[in-house]
């Protein structure tokens, strides 16, 4: 038997690996931030049809230790379908156990979605019409693109979603897989939406995280979601996306992220900044109605706690563009764990339903188009 870490993402410290009974494990840090710790994957080779037993002994240490509970391991067996497997959280261990069915199996804190196939999505969108284009190479030598779907006529209403600034939220990519697919059809909500509106779509913001193994930082070990008012050199992929976003306005901002606690699918909006008009009040309450009537899984109830007036942190990405650009703008969470409200006991949130989520997402933006112009007072 063997723990294999030679796949993009793939991170984990072996302790101790003598029998697949026994396999001892720990999660590490980020590589240049000692504070994140949570993202874990790994394949187990040659260990086909043997009971395996694994502990992370170090996960009470972890960023977030209770994420853990009710938490259970993404598992594949393919490297295609994945699954969960049988986990428990005790006095600071997470173990877990599972039988592989061939000569190689893979383990992840969330099915990973790679570089590869965020390349392949955007050659996609190409082919049926999108206009992409890289706004940066990243010092990883990896390139944060943008992808202009729809309406490119300048007076178009700008759509922005921006996903994955923190790596391991993998759902995020999922979520822009199902995202895509649906704008791209001939559903008539995809046609409103391109007809009317450019969706400027970055799908990935931080590709080297996602090559790395990192969970929230990027090469240089810096948080790309507190850099938004006045970049660092060394958060590149921030400076070149803002700049576009500058020079092409903004009507509409969403990031799309994943939350290791909380069982829910919410949206923080932008409460604490200080360019807020009663008008921005009603806009964010009929977002919130119509994600709900397209989404069963989207909810209002459970969330963040909102931000005092005047004190939003314009270094997170939402609240920089709300008050920018006078523009409805939301932080959008899914869970690592499971949608409490309709739960899954075999899948938990699996990436067909953040996929689902991101196809709601395209009825819910046409349903807001005409209310995205309009006095701002």
């Amino acid at each position: 038997m063997r723990i294999a870490t030679d796949f993009e993402g793939a991170r984990i410290d072996v302790l101790s690996a003598e029998s697949p009974s026994n396999v001892r494990l720990a999660v590490p840090a980020d590589p240049k931030h000692a504070k994140f710790r949570m993202w874990f994957a790994f394949a187990v080779e040659d260990a086909a049809d043997e009971a395996l037993s694994v502990a992370i002994e170090n996960a009470g240490s972890c960023t977030w230790p209770r994420a853990w509970t009710d938490y259970q391991v993404c598992a594949s067996h393919d490297g295609q379908t994945w699954t969960r497997v049988p986990t428990v959280y005790a006095d600071g261990v997470l173990r877990f156990t599972d039988t592989p069915r061939g000569p190689r199996s893979l383990y992840a804190y969330y099915a990973p979605y790679s570089n590869a196939a965020i390349d392949g999505l955007i050659a996609r969108a190409e082919a049926a019409g999108a206009r992409a284009r890289s706004l940066v190479e990243t010092p990883g030598g990896h390139h944060v693109s943008l992808v202009e779907i729809g309406n490119l006529d300048p007076g178009a209403p700008a759509l922005w979603i921006v996903a994955q600034q923190h790596p391991g939220e993998h759902m995020a990519g999922h979520w822009v897989d199902g995202f895509v697919e649906r704008l791209l059809s001939d559903d008539d909500d995809a046609r409103k939406l391109r007809s009317e509106a450019c969706v400027a779509l970055v799908p990935r913001m931080n590709p080297d995280g996602v090559a790395l193994g990192a969970h929230r930082t990027n090469a240089a070990g810096i948080d790309l979601n507190r850099q938004w008012l006045a970049p660092e050199g060394a958060a590149p992929e921030v400076g070149a996306v803002r700049a576009a976003m500058l020079a092409r306005g903004c009507a509409f901002f969403l990031d799309v992220h994943g939350d290791e606690t909380l069982p829910y699918v919410f949206v923080q909006g932008a409460e604490g900044v200080p360019m807020r008009t009663p008008w921005m009040v009603g806009l964010e309450a009929a977002f919130c109605e119509a994600f709900r009537a397209a989404s069963p899984d989207f909810q209002t109830e459970y969330g963040y706690p909102k931000d005092p007036p005047g004190q939003g942190n314009l270094r997170i990405a939402s609240n920089w563009a709300a008050d920018t650009f006078d523009a409805l703008s939301y932080t959008l969470e899914m869970p690592f764990i499971d949608n409490a409200n309709a739960p899954d006991p075999e899948l938990g949130w699996s990436t067909e339903r953040s996929r689902a989520l991101g196809a709601a997402m395209v009825t819910t933006l046409a349903r807001m188009l005409p209310k995205l112009g309009g006095k701002r007072t």
